[in-house]
């Protein structure tokens, strides 16, 4: 279902992912209860981290959290002819160009859907005809790359869910960055390390709070 990080009193950080994927989030006295496949985790701690999956693993404890899922795909193909040299986004295809080890990774699509549906058939040959036009000096090979398909953690507002849950001490939750997961995954990574070790939030993840959504919904 997920695969939070957990924390014991020590502050050492110990990755669920070890022990399979989390099907049970609950408080137990005064620490944390993980349970998964093959193991049960106790922790002071916890970082629900779980990308698309996230809502699921804090719905238990009656936590709403607004994540959409939005598949997205990708083709890496050393293609045919001289492959672009430089990474580009070409914005009226809406397709990433990115140059891989020698081949050429294009990227697309954003389609919001349910965690467990698959990708339809026609997207990628999709993806890949909006970005032919663009090169003429080399062209991907749909038939020799190497296909993805993956869930992309989308909010309604477009910012990240980054913070302390309320009224559930020593809960946290990073999940929500839609498109940008790797781009912002160094700078939530230090925003986790300060919510988990340091117990104070950076002032420019003040609009990424958990809560925000419920706040409104009750003015």
């Amino acid at each position: 279902m997920g695969r939070p990080l957990a924390v014991d009193a020590s502050r050492r950080p110990r990755s669920a992912a070890h022990h399979g994927a989390v099907y049970r989030l609950a408080r137990a006295g005064g620490t944390w209860r993980l349970e998964t496949r093959d193991a049960t985790i106790t922790a002071d701690r916890v970082v629900v981290a779980a990308g698309a999956w996230s809502p699921s693993v804090v719905a238990g404890l009656g936590v709403r959290l607004p994540v959409q899922s939005a598949r997205g795909c990708s083709l890496t193909s050393a293609g045919s002819g001289t492959p672009p040299r430089r990474a580009v986004k070409l914005l009226e295809a809406q397709v990433a160009c990115s140059p891989v080890d020698g081949a050429v990774r294009l990227s697309g699509t954003f389609d919001l859907t349910r965690a467990d549906a698959r990708l339809s058939p026609r997207r990628l040959p999709a993806v890949l005809r909006a970005a032919q036009p663009y090169f003429r000096e080399w062209q991907p090979d749909l038939t020799r790359g190497i296909a993805w398909s993956g869930l992309r953690p989308a909010t309604p507002d477009g910012l990240p869910f980054v913070g302390p849950v309320p009224g559930h001490g020593g809960l946290f939750v990073a999940t929500g960055h839609g498109t940008l997961g790797i781009t912002l995954a160094p700078v939530t990574a230090c925003a986790v390390r300060d919510m988990v070790i340091f117990d104070r939030l950076p002032d420019a993840f003040t609009a990424c709070a958990v809560d925000r959504f419920e706040r409104t919904r009750h003015r």
